[in-house]
């Protein structure tokens, strides 16, 4: 494995920035990924969590702050940013209409409740990997 892949200090790494100043490091970092995981598109994710929480599009994509409305939206944005290495928290906030910062708290408020809604995480796991999307 390379030096670069072996540090634990960075969270995030602009693939662009790999691909001009580390190309090899890039090619190994993303052959290794597409080996050892499936790319599920934010669509699938969306539609599972809708369809596991029971709530509409428009109801996960609404201004509402109602908690069962709320923690969904969690849910989704935490589902696509685990599922998918190559969306950024923009691309999320925008599919959901919503500023990158929120979706970064969405991510690391659902990080910290994921033990207690682990049923939840199962169920909408098992519908995004066998969603027709």
């Amino acid at each position: 494995m390379c030096s670069v892949c072996s540090m634990n200090n960075f969270k995030y790494v602009r693939s662009d920035y790999l691909v001009q100043h580390y190309p090899q490091v890039f090619e190994e970092v993303r052959a290794s990924v597409m080996d050892n995981r499936k790319v599920y598109s934010m669509k699938r994710c969306f539609h599972s969590v809708c369809s596991w929480y029971a709530l509409t599009a428009e109801e996960l994509k609404s201004r509402s702050r109602e908690q069962h409305i709320v923690i969904p939206r969690h849910h989704f944005c935490w589902a696509v940013y685990r599922n998918r290495i190559d969306v950024s928290y923009p691309m999320i906030g925008r599919y959901l209409n919503r500023d990158h910062t929120t979706v970064v708290h969405s991510v690391n408020t659902f990080e910290r409740m994921k033990d207690a809604l682990q049923k939840e995480i199962e169920g909408v796991d098992e519908l995004i990997h066998s969603s027709k999307l």
